[in-house]
């Protein structure tokens, strides 16, 4: 069962993700500004998390629904913003509304470990998007690891919370078999364990993803593996993958 720590304690997920100089929504606006010509009527946010981008486009005037599994991000989001929150499974959710854009991003497709779950999301996805809707997914970059050792991506973080050091080491593990990466991290406040974290995150190659989402009647207009979001050599760590649904 894929556990995370920061998942209950939004607070500190904020201070150890920090959405630097709001790179992420810059990218959101700089996409839906190329491929829709304008900021959309309406917008949902699926996986939305601590509701950085959904917050920021309702205080633009824009109309946000965002959907979210975990309640303590929920409500975390809600205290911070205007957006209408909804504590959802986004596989399942009906919102009775079609959108002209929606956002998944932070890794919410690598989390679908398995084929059946990843159908589900991005079939529910089609059935709220109107057509010529854009998708823009965020998620880790499969290519990235070809060839590549993965102990690259073990790291600390420390972080100082009232006078206490809160602090998560991480390793991972590489399954090649089922395309996933493990991530084990051991919590510690003051040298005092308080938490580990099991996650599991599938890695999808550039490819592929575009083959799955064509199958699914989208057509992929860009895909980026940078924040500058021009062409790369795919060995960057995310991918940024905007699609335009096609008429049905």
């Amino acid at each position: 069962m894929n556990e995370n720590f920061l998942y209950s304690n939004p607070e500190l997920y904020e201070k150890v993700y920090p959405d630097v100089n709001n790179q992420r929504i810059k990218m959101c606006l700089i996409k839906i500004q190329r491929y829709l010509g304008e900021l959309p009527s309406c917008l949902a946010d699926f996986g939305c998390g601590l509701g950085r981008e959904s917050n920021a486009f309702s205080s633009l005037g824009v109309d946000v629904t965002a959907v979210d599994i975990n309640r303590d991000m929920i409500n975390f989001a809600k205290r911070n913003g205007s957006a209408t929150f909804i504590l959802e499974d986004v596989c399942t959710v009906k919102l009775n509304q079609k959108f002209e854009v929606i956002l998944s991003l932070g890794n919410v497709l690598s989390c679908f470990t398995s084929n059946q779950k990843l159908n589900a999301f991005l079939d529910n996805v089609t059935s709220h998007l109107e057509d010529d809707g854009l998708l823009i997914i965020n998620l880790w970059n499969g290519a990235r690891f070809l060839g590549k050792d993965i102990k690259e991506l073990a790291h600390e973080v420390t972080i100082d919370i009232e006078g206490s050091n809160t602090c998560g080491k991480s390793i991972f593990i590489l399954d090649r078999k089922n395309q996933q990466i493990k991530r084990i991290r051991n919590w510690t406040v003051s040298n005092a364990e308080i938490a580990i974290d099991n996650f599991s995150y599938r890695l999808f190659f550039p490819e592929e993803l575009r083959y799955i989402l064509e199958s699914k009647g989208f057509e992929v207009v860009s895909m980026e593996d940078n924040d500058e979001l021009i062409e790369g050599d795919f060995s960057g760590l995310e991918l940024t993958i905007t699609s335009k649904l096609t008429k049905r």
